[in-house]
């Protein structure tokens, strides 16, 4: 599956980091359709994890990006092109280990599913749902 190959690939640089559960979550992304349910994201113990600055800097860049598109600035296709880019700038400057970084990649997995299903055809509850998806991040990560 692509997508987990770019999750395995863009976190190899640090060599902490446990892709031994990613068996898993293709096998849970299958049974979801593509999607990974969002409730497999979990805090630390009813805290937020601590992210990356450039992690979040990333997902803020993606909820403007989904305002810029809900405004008319952007099209549809460039929204899924540009979050592309975000999400894979995130990957490549992935620092985060253990655990957060385990429930980092719950969180992006569903993320990228969402993005990826946008066309010409996809309807303001598909933005939407992808901005309230985005704007969850603040309850996981800090």
């Amino acid at each position: 599956m692509p997508a987990l190959a770019v999750f395995m690939w863009g976190c190899t640089g640090n060599s902490s980091h446990n892709h031994g559960s990613y068996e898993h979550q293709e096998h849970a992304v299958h049974e979801h359709h593509g999607e990974v349910p969002a409730d497999n994201v979990k805090t630390d113990n009813g805290k937020k994890w601590n992210a990356n600055a450039e992690t979040t800097e990333g997902i803020h860049e993606m909820i403007s990006l989904a305002e810029q598109q809900e405004e008319g600035k952007i099209s549809i296709i460039e929204l899924r092109e540009k979050m592309d880019a975000a999400f894979n700038n995130i990957l490549q400057k992935c620092t985060m280990t253990g655990e957060a970084h385990n429930q980092l990649h719950h969180y992006l997995l569903p993320l990228k599913a969402k993005y990826e299903k946008l066309d010409e055809k996809s309807g303001k509850e598909q933005i939407e749902d992808i901005r309230h998806y985005l704007n969850s991040y603040k309850n996981y990560f800090q």
